[in-house]
């Protein structure tokens, strides 16, 4: 082989050297190793940005819900009490007047007749007088009671008053027109002896003073 020969051979391995080696280098032969480049999840990465941006609206809107939640809570409450102080509003105003005790009904006396004892019940405020005789014309009085009676009316036995008068009373009523009926009854009845009408001129009178048994209170 001749001179030549031999150095084109030689030129031809150390060609074949270096091309081995750059293909064991691979493409990336010369590439930046990762410790020298762009560090992997650095502050450029957009997906970052794109997580904090989210999570920034979720709280945006976690804050407008509960916002809205508190307000509605309020508004029920101020509805409340506006029903509240509507319906007070109606309640009829409270009496500053004390309730007056209820009076005890007095007791009789003891030698009041049963027969008479509406006349001193404090609830009967009024009584119809019949007649009024002296006290010379004690038998007239009974007399005139009885017939009455007889004739289905509700005569006391005479009463005496203060005056010394002797007068028949016919029923007992807390109100004047409780005894209408009984008035009109008795001016229309005849006397006992059947003639005329001598109770036509009978009259209301309160009771307490005609048995003497004080003012009604």
């Amino acid at each position: 082989m001749s001179r030549q020969d031999n150095m084109l051979e030689a030129f031809r391995d150390a060609t074949r050297g270096s091309g081995s080696e750059d293909a064991a280098a691979g493409p990336f032969a010369g590439a930046p190793t990762p410790s020298s480049g762009t560090a992997r999840g650095s502050a450029s990465d957009p997906r970052r940005w794109i997580v904090a941006i989210a999570a920034l609206g979720l709280v945006f809107v976690l804050g407008v819900w509960v916002g809205r939640v508190t307000a509605g809570t309020g508004l029920e409450d101020e509805a409340h009490a506006s029903e509240t102080d509507e319906a007070s509003a109606w309640l009829p105003p409270e009496d500053p007047t004390p309730t007056p005790a209820t009076k005890e009904p007095e007791a009789l006396p003891d030698d009041t007749p049963s027969d008479v004892a509406p006349l001193y019940d404090r609830a009967n405020k009024y009584t119809v007088v019949a007649i009024s005789v002296t006290r010379a014309n004690e038998d007239l009085a009974w007399s005139n009671h009885d017939h009455l009676r007889a004739n289905d009316l509700p005569a006391f036995r005479p009463i005496e008053t203060n005056n010394g008068m002797l007068v028949i009373l016919v029923g007992a009523a807390p109100k004047e027109s409780d005894l209408k009926d009984v008035r009109s009854r008795l001016q229309r009845l005849a006397g006992p002896d059947g003639r005329g009408q001598p109770y036509s001129g009978a009259y209301f009178s309160p009771i307490a003073p005609l048995v003497g048994r004080g003012e009604d209170g």
